[in-house]
């Protein structure tokens, strides 16, 4: 993957969601809000998973990473971009 063309944002995002095991949407939708840096925790909201249920997600060290280089890179939420038809 880190040897793809693809955006750098894909890249990470992709990344990302392997490392959580979220959903693309999950991924996708997260904000800054949900994260809690000092924690290394991520909140997703109960609206936005698939059982209703608020779940949190420990991150470790690679997705704090992420989350990093995501600060001097990409705008305030974690997007992949839409799909080209």
């Amino acid at each position: 993957m880190q040897g793809s063309k693809a955006w750098l944002g894909t890249k990470l995002a992709f990344e990302f969601g392997v490392l959580t095991a979220a959903r693309s949407g999950e991924v996708r939708f997260a904000t800054w809000g949900e994260v809690d840096l000092p924690a290394a925790t991520w909140t997703i909201p109960a609206d936005r998973m698939k059982a209703k249920v608020e779940h949190r997600v420990p991150l470790s060290r690679r997705c704090m990473e992420i989350l990093e280089t995501k600060t001097s890179t990409f705008v305030d939420v974690i997007r992949l971009p839409p799909a080209v038809r």
